[in-house]
């Protein structure tokens, strides 16, 4: 299939903040595009993002240069904006550039053969090697760090969910819990209105970063949903380190003191399974350490891992980590970005793929996830702007 034409359109995102939509024409004369989230709290690994005037520029470049070449697939397009791009973070054109033409591509092909996009990346990327059981749905119910205006070190306290007996039916469950929260909140704690962060999720002030997962745990044992639900946090601490140490609730930790922090959390709160980023990004010797005292727990890489398939390969790998978040915009392409899932599933590490906290309304993730058999997927609280990820979720899972 040839690219007839490209074109880049700016766009805002969930915070109202700009980002681009890119569209591709094909050789069909049919439109395609795709609308790229961004994040605010960023590993500085991350794929470069060009902002929308130089992504403009760099579209018209792209489209010169595949002029009357034909692509048969997702991964040979990829090979070629990565070489036309020639920059190891993808700085010459933006990152977000490439995966929005990435992207775009995808849904042309999956288009010309008449097919659920799922399904063309499943064939391209995961043919006899992805499970249909999505075991976690991880969903931020309360927000605090550089997501929320409130008083947490903490950037996510996130519910887990096991669907059962279908997704469908434990996101309704997600759903009343979130709305029920809400509301015990408020009336607690005589609050005439409750402000909501970047991903949905409540935006109040606490008396420390240990109270909502006590809060939530206490919550979910109300609801008897302990069998169901789960807690996870999203420690993002590369936003609270600072000189060589983590300025924590007003004072300052070294990583072996904040790893107390975390150890002390999981014995005070049994429901809690799972640790995001629980050190700043160059530690992964400090997540290793975390993840031989926390067996059973799953220690996340996100800022540290950043969906780089040599970085998933060697932190998954080395056992600093036993889980992985992966999000697209962080590698650029959506064939590195499943180099990425396929460097986790050789060490046995967990696939979470994920939003961004400025999201956009495609659902091009839910696909993904789909697609690669993913163990969990995050996706924000279920209101607003999220739930139309939520609703692909429920459309494209059994």
């Amino acid at each position: 299939m040839r690219i007839e034409a490209i074109a880049v359109r700016e766009i805002a995102d969930s915070r109202g903040e700009p980002t681009i939509e890119v569209i591709v024409v094909s050789d069909a004369g049919k439109e395609f595009s795709a609308s790229i989230p961004s994040g605010k709290s960023r590993g500085s690994r991350e794929a470069y993002v060009a902002d929308p005037a130089a992504a403009a520029q760099s579209a018209a470049k792209i489209e010169q240069a595949i002029r009357d070449k034909d692509f048969t697939s997702v991964g040979a397009l990829d090979r070629f904006l990565i070489e036309l791009d020639g920059t190891p973070d993808k700085s010459a054109l933006g990152g977000n550039v490439l995966l929005g033409v990435s992207i775009a591509f995808a849904r042309a092909l999956a288009g010309a053969e008449g097919r659920e996009l799922w399904l063309h990346l499943r064939g391209e990327f995961f043919a006899n090697s992805a499970s249909d059981a999505l075991q976690a749905i991880f969903s931020n119910l309360v927000n605090g760090g550089a997501h929320a205006a409130n008083n947490l070190n903490i950037q996510e306290y996130l519910v887990v969910v096991t669907p059962a007996p279908s997704v469908r039916e434990s996101v309704a469950k997600l759903t009343a819990f979130y709305h029920d929260l809400g509301g015990w909140l408020q009336q607690s704690r005589d609050l005439s209105a409750i402000r909501l962060g970047d991903e949905g999720g409540y935006s109040i002030d606490f008396k420390d970063n240990f109270e909502p997962l006590a809060v939530l745990g206490n919550r979910i044992r109300a609801a008897h949903l302990e069998n169901e639900f789960a807690l996870g946090i999203d420690a993002a601490a590369s936003g609270f380190f600072k000189n060589g140490s983590y300025t924590f609730e007003g004072k300052g930790f070294s990583s072996d003191e904040l790893k107390a922090i975390y150890l002390n959390y999981a014995a005070r709160e049994p429901l809690l399974m799972s640790i995001e980023d629980p050190f700043a990004e160059h530690e992964g010797k400090m997540f290793a350490a975390l993840t031989k005292e926390m067996p059973g727990k799953l220690i996340v890489g996100d800022d540290l891992t950043v969906t780089n398939p040599a970085l998933v390969e060697q932190y998954a790998g080395e056992g600093a980590v036993n889980a992985v978040i992966i999000k697209p915009n962080q590698a650029g392409t959506v064939t590195e970005t499943c180099e990425a899932v396929h460097a986790a599933r050789k060490h046995g590490a967990a696939v979470i793929v994920s939003h961004r906290s400025g999201e956009t309304d495609d659902l091009f993730i839910i696909h993904l996830a789909r697609a690669c058999g993913a163990d969990g997927v995050k996706i924000g609280a279920p209101v607003s702007h999220r739930l139309p990820k939520f609703n692909e979720l429920t459309r494209v899972y059994p």
